[in-house]
């Protein structure tokens, strides 16, 4: 009979967790108007879950599947992160601004993973899946996953009444196929401030009148790696008539492509009377291109569902 108190008592769950990271920044003035940045983090995150579930706690029988049940789980992954930044600003004067940035950033992680259950331990002393035990799972897994990009972008201002942004992103990533590995994601904004023209110098109440308008598109991985790949388990919970086999568990996908984000904002920005009065007009529009349906429906009879 199920007990729900030796359940509590004699049942236990542990966790234990234990992350770290360490950040380096650099700055350097190469000129007075020639700037380097540069950012390095590392970050490390370890994982442990040791369960266990002696028969005493459920009242079956010792020989039960579940009966002295123990558990361990271990995790680990490790990332670094950089971000290389330069930026140029000429001197053309008080007329003229000129902004240059150019922005080399990098990715790259490693995860392990490892699993183990066992049950029908000689002893509830037992409790780690070890020794002569019945071993009822085992899976274990390692991943990598890089990715890279280019930032480069250009903005001009002329007597801060008109403006001019051009940009573009060159990206890779490893969880795409190489025929599709590197995306392109350009950019663009401009505004006008209307209230600095001549002819709107007799319109006294209005302190700032600005039309404005952005456009870029930006670009999505997948959350999963290797789906370019084939992939299979195996594992003691897979058999076939008592021996243990390999099952598929995805499915080949070279044609993926990079979800792309394409965004345009249109807007007109006011202030008057004396500063009092502050108007916002947006049009905000975000359309999704090659968008990622994760858990789609596969037939049955193909195997991989």
């Amino acid at each position: 009979m199920y007990n729900p108190v030796a359940f509590a008592n004699l049942g236990s769950q542990k966790r234990f967790r234990d992350n770290a990271r360490a950040l380096f920044t650099v700055r350097y003035l190469i000129t007075p108007r020639l700037i380097f940045n540069s950012t390095v983090t590392l970050d490390i995150f370890d994982s442990k879950i040791s369960k266990f579930l002696p028969y005493k706690a459920l009242g079956y029988e010792l020989n039960n599947d579940i009966s002295n049940k123990a558990v361990n789980e271990f995790s680990k992954k490790s990332s670094i992160f950089t971000i290389n930044q330069l930026l140029f600003r000429p001197d053309l004067g008080e007329t003229h601004d000129l902004n240059f940035m150019a922005q080399f950033d990098t990715e790259g992680s490693n995860s392990r993973w490892y699993k183990t259950e066992s049950s029908q331990a000689a002893s509830p002393y037992l409790d780690e899946p070890v020794n002569d035990k019945r071993l009822t799972y085992f899976g274990a897994s390692l991943t990598q996953y890089r990715s890279m990009g280019l930032f480069v972008t250009g903005t001009y201002k002329y007597k801060d009444r008109y403006s001019l942004m051009l940009g573009a992103k060159y990206e890779g990533n490893s969880k795409f196929s190489k025929e599709s590995r590197w995306g392109l994601f350009p950019t663009v904004s401009a505004f006008w401030r209307v209230s600095a023209e001549e002819f709107m110098s007799g319109a006294g109440f209005i302190n700032d009148l600005k039309l404005r308008i952005s456009w870029g598109q930006s670009g999505n991985s997948p959350a999963q790696n290797y789906l370019y790949y084939n992939t299979y388990s195996a594992g003691s919970n897979i058999s076939y008539m008592d021996t243990q086999g390999v099952q598929p568990t995805g499915l080949e996908l070279t044609s993926l492509k990079w979800e792309t984000i394409d965004q345009v904002n249109p807007g007109i920005s006011f202030m008057g009377f004396d500063n009092r009065m502050n108007i916002g007009i947006d049009y905000y529009r975000k359309k999704t291109l090659n968008l990622y349906l994760q858990g789609s429906g596969i037939p049955y009879q193909t195997g991989f569902s």
